[in-house]
């Protein structure tokens, strides 16, 4: 009996490393997506988008894309719609940008770049025939991915309001 919950215990910790490993640990593996054509999707993203505005200017280095795609995150939860971050790192300018993609299905994604439209708007559907920059070679990771990376742990306080 003990032996078994020995084993147990020792599968469970296996187990909970190989999560670790596969599920928590950053990745920078770049991906190819396509654009979502879910139009009752993009409607209501649409629609919500356009009913919040920021509260802070974009301020490089202190309220900046990452900031803002936090901010698009959590506006998006409100209505219970799951997002994530995605970055590209320029390899000529070693610059990077950050925004906001709304899975549709396993290969399909919704882009929004939190950026564009300034204080009045929490960002912008970016469309793949327009931008291909937002949807190839990319990467994907969650805000505690981002911190363990970079360091920066954003903007947590509420930095947007509902018109």
């Amino acid at each position: 009996m003990k032996k078994n919950i020995k084993n147990n215990v020792t599968v469970i910790k296996l187990l909970t490393v190989i999560f670790i490993l596969i599920f928590l640990m950053p990745t920078t593996q770049s991906h190819n997506f396509n654009e979502s054509t879910n139009q009752e999707l993009i409607k209501n993203v649409k629609n919500i988008l356009n009913n919040y505005y920021f509260t802070k200017e974009y301020t490089r280095g202190e309220f900046d894309c990452s900031d803002m795609s936090k901010q698009v995150m959590n506006i998006l939860e409100l209505y219970n719609i799951s997002s994530f971050l995605v970055y590209k790192v320029d390899p000529d300018t070693s610059e990077a940008h950050a925004w906001v993609g709304i899975f549709e299905n396993n290969t399909s994604i919704i882009m929004i770049d939190p950026t564009y439209g300034g204080i009045n708007n929490v960002g912008i559907i970016m469309h793949k025939e327009k931008d291909p920059f937002y949807f190839i070679n990319v990467s994907i990771m969650t805000f505690e991915e981002y911190a363990y990376l970079t360091g920066d742990f954003l903007e947590s306080q509420k930095l947007y309001e509902k018109i």
